[in-house]
């Protein structure tokens, strides 16, 4: 984000989706407020429960009240504000210091939070926050929005006033470009096949006949 930031005038950048357990809320409010001094206004925060990335840890999600309370003392900091934070078991004062030499921005509050259900999105609602939704098939992705819609108007607000942000996942499936292609093509031919290239149900797209061959006696599927 700081390279974008660093690059880029005019569209938005966001941090995609926080796991409060994974970064201390005193981080994340410096991160933001240091990258809100390269991107002035332009610096979303992202936050969420961890459900994919903590259990890759073998970990479950964080309760939703807690996530909310991180997203409450990273607010209060980027106010300006005196907070206490939880950290190792303690309660910790914590503020910026000398944020009159600008080092830092703190002048940002834009915060998207990650609700797949319906409580979280009441709760998303009730404090008036933009909303991140992951799309994968539309019929879903419409049944969740027009459920994001009526928990907001539940919530006594109009419907206009609601920030949406959908993730979703994709793979580039062939290089256009010709000549990123040949550099692709040398590395492929310098790189011994991985594991997970020999997994079972693994596909392959490859262009040279060479390689296809090569991929076929490997095992691999086509």
């Amino acid at each position: 984000m700081t390279a974008a930031a660093m690059k880029i005038d005019k569209i938005r950048l966001g941090t995609g989706v926080m796991i409060p357990t994974n970064r201390l809320s005193p981080v994340a409010a410096s991160a933001l407020a240091s990258l809100n001094a390269l991107a002035p206004g332009r610096i979303d925060m992202g936050v969420g429960t961890g459900f994919t990335g903590r259990r890759t840890m073998g970990l479950g999600p964080i309760k939703l009240a807690d996530m909310f309370d991180y997203i409450d003392v990273i607010e209060k900091l980027l106010a300006g504000e005196m907070v206490e934070a939880e950290i190792e078991g303690a309660l910790h004062p914590i503020r910026f210091m000398n944020p009159e030499l600008e080092l830092i921005n703190i002048r940002t509050r834009c915060r998207y939070v990650s609700a797949l259900g319906p409580r979280g999105r009441n709760m998303v609602a009730q404090r008036g926050y933009g909303w991140i939704n992951t799309v994968g098939r539309l019929d879903r992705a419409q049944a969740a929005i027009d459920d994001m819609k009526k928990s907001w108007t539940d919530a006594g607000r109009d419907v206009n006033d609601l920030e949406a942000s959908a993730t979703s996942g994709g793979a580039i499936l062939k290089i256009r470009t010709t000549g990123m292609n040949r550099m692709c093509r040398r590395r492929l031919a310098r790189r011994p096949p991985s594991s997970s290239q020999h997994g079972r149900g693994s596909r392959i797209r490859l262009d040279r006949p060479d390689a296809a061959a090569g991929a076929r006696r490997a095992g691999r599927r086509i």
